[in-house]
């Protein structure tokens, strides 16, 4: 949240005592359900593909009869009429739930797709001189014949205009940072109806996320569960075992693994290549991958990176469980002091195999290094002794923690696919609560005027539900957020430690559901990594976590603490402090040069005079609010 100076508020005591009302903002703007797709809309662009030439964009149909597309026209400019910066269509016939594709160069694979048509600008097409794409982001809009907008995709770091039809923040390009699709059956004309599409990606809609019913569900924390719902799980494999994580390396568990492998199980790891500030203990993995039904792969192999890191830490277990953390399974988690951290463990078939089909889908992209690939890159590995299994099992035989199973329905939403629109639709459709622990937050976020799931809880907190925000207290910044979120009505504090060895949480309490995830609040967790986040929809489990939840709000939690808000008048009464707003700011400064017409008409004696007494007053009135 940025704090104006003395001209933004001498705007706002103008407003106020020429009485004319405005709006402050939410700090998020609702999310709109939209209307159906019909006719021909915009469907891809990429800003640059690659090389930064191919550059290009797709139009679909998704009316029931084929469409004529002469004279249909796009533009990159704001001025619809601009001939320079228009693309004219010819006569292309485009039939039900089809499309074609428009490139500025002529390329064999757009997009991993050798058989489409492409039409190439300026050869098949009438385009105009001007029109082009910046590489990291611009805008499109698309008319019918007769002039009328129908459709706008703003992507990348395209900046949004007041006529171009389009609200809120970009499209997202991805890690790749070169194309965006329309994923959605609803066309709202926001950043919801887009997700990145590349080799490799899975680019799957928010709205089309199913719902796993009569799911079984096992929830636990850490650092109190020390990892024992994990170990129980994974050593009672019988078939196999994918797991996707960040890190790996608790000698317990690679070596209740290795056993699993050298008894037949399919075990199948892929680590992210290369952790922040860790590396892994390749001489233990050895052993895994030396099994006949045991293998370890690496993702994230250079120029073919798909994903940022993929940071996921789930693993699906015979074809009918998925264990969900937010935690990596390390020495400290499992078994040892431990972080503070959520996670779950899950039975149900379907959700089992819709997550193989996001696990089959990474594990088998151009970025994968085999350990194999790793020994030729680095040299061979000797493997290393892991403790025994009658060690293991005395290990896990010590770890005490009792649990309880509940049936609830579940959704699993996944990075770069649609967890930000995920987090961003639900909390903005809470009611009576918003409990959150996070790790971090990313500094785009930290200006609660932009769209986040921050600053969906401070209208959630403005629409009367219990808000609260716990965050790990790593620097300056952190502790000016919390500050900011109690000033916009979201109760906040940083967490110090309370039993565990760091605050690693990204968990979530919306009304009676809850989200466990492997996903911060940072653009890069949201857009670029490869992640997952659990929603559980079922009041018990939600309970259950926001009991322990209230354990760290307890502890952490002091309204005393609280500074007051920067901004206050000479007798310290604090003053209203306004959000950014561009067409208040607007409105505010036409209001004020009406003002200063006025008054030019009077002498400069009478004219100083009386804006004291407007300021004066407006002033002693405004200290009354809140």
């Amino acid at each position: 949240m940025k704090y104006r100076g003395g001209f933004a508020v001498a705007i706002a005591v103008l407003v106020l005592a020429g009485g004319i009302p405005f709006v402050v903002s939410d700090g998020a703007d609702a999310v709109d359900d939209g209307r159906a797709c019909d006719g021909v809309l915009i469907y891809e662009v990429a800003a640059k593909f690659g090389s930064g030439t191919n550059e290009g964009f797709s139009l679909k149909n998704y009316g029931s009869s084929t469409v004529n597309l002469k004279d249909y026209y796009l533009t990159d400019s704001e001025n619809s009429t601009d001939a320079s910066h228009k693309f004219v269509i010819p006569s292309i016939e485009l039939p039900a739930g089809g499309f074609k594709t428009f490139t500025k160069s002529d390329v064999t694979d757009w997009f991993g797709d050798t058989s489409r048509s492409i039409f190439v600008y300026g050869s098949l097409v009438s385009t105009g001189k001007s029109f082009s794409f910046t590489n990291t982001g611009d805008f499109l809009c698309l008319y019918n014949p007769s002039g009328t907008l129908i459709d706008t995709v703003v992507f990348g770091d395209g900046k949004n205009t007041t006529t171009n039809g389009w609200s809120g923040m970009p499209a997202d390009l991805g890690n790749k940072g070169d194309a965006t699709r329309r994923v959605e059956s609803t066309d709202t004309d926001t950043y919801f109806d887009w997700t990145p599409i590349n080799n490799g990606y899975t680019s799957n809609g928010f709205r089309d996320v199913p719902t796993f019913t009569g799911a079984k569900v096992t929830p636990f924390t850490f650092p109190e569960s020390k990892g024992k719902p994990i170990f129980d799980t994974v050593m009672a494999a019988t078939s196999s075992v994918y797991i996707s994580i960040y890190m790996l390396n608790s000698k317990e568990m690679l070596s209740a693994l290795n056993t699993l492998a050298s008894g037949g199980v399919d075990v199948k790891i892929m680590l992210e290549k290369k952790p922040l500030g860790y590396d892994h203990n390749y001489d233990l993995l050895k052993n895994i991958d030396d099994q006949a039904t045991g293998s370890v792969c690496f993702i994230g192999n250079g120029d073919a990176d798909r994903y940022s890191y993929v940071h996921n830490k789930y693993a699906i277990i015979d074809g009918d469980t998925v264990i969900v953390t937010s935690e990596n399974w390390t020495g400290g988690n499992l078994g040892g002091k431990g972080n503070r951290g959520w996670g779950a463990v899950v039975e149900s078939t379907g959700y089992a195999a819709y997550m193989k089909t996001y696990f089959d889908n990474d594990i088998g992209g151009p970025d994968i290094q085999t350990f194999a690939g790793y020994e030729a890159e680095k040299g061979a590995v000797t493997p290393a002794a892991l403790p025994t299994s009658s060690e293991v099992a005395t290990f896990v035989g010590k770890l005490d923690y009792p649990t309880s199973t509940y049936t609830c329905d579940i959704k699993m939403y996944m990075s770069p696919d649609n967890t930000f629109k995920a987090l961003q639709y639900y909390i903005d459709k809470a009611t009576t609560r918003v409990y959150t622990e996070q790790m971090d937050v990313g500094k785009t976020y930290l200006d609660l005027s932009n769209q986040s799931p921050l600053s969906a809880m401070v209208a959630a907190a403005k629409r009367g539900a219990d808000a609260r925000f716990l965050l790990s207290a790593s620097g300056t910044e952190d502790k000016q957020l919390v500050n900011e979120l109690n000033w916009a009505g979201v109760k906040a504090a940083n967490m110090t430690s309370n039993g565990y060895a760091t605050m690693h949480n990204k968990g979530v309490i919306i009304d009676d559901a809850v989200w466990v995830s492997s996903v911060n609040w940072t653009e890069n967790a949201f857009m670029n990594n490869r992640e997952c986040g659990l929603y559980i929809m079922s009041k018990e489990v939600s309970d259950f976590y926001a009991g322990v939840y209230n354990v760290d709000w307890e502890h952490d939690y002091d309204p005393s603490a609280i500074p007051s808000p920067p901004e206050s008048d000479s007798k310290g009464n604090i003053t209203e402090t306004i959000e950014e707003n561009a067409s208040w700011i607007a409105i505010a400064a036409a209001v004020l040069l009406a003002i200063l017409g006025v008054l030019w008409t009077v002498t400069k004696k009478k004219a100083k005079k009386q804006v004291r007494k407007t300021v004066k007053k407006a002033v002693k009135g405004g200290s009354k609010k809140k």
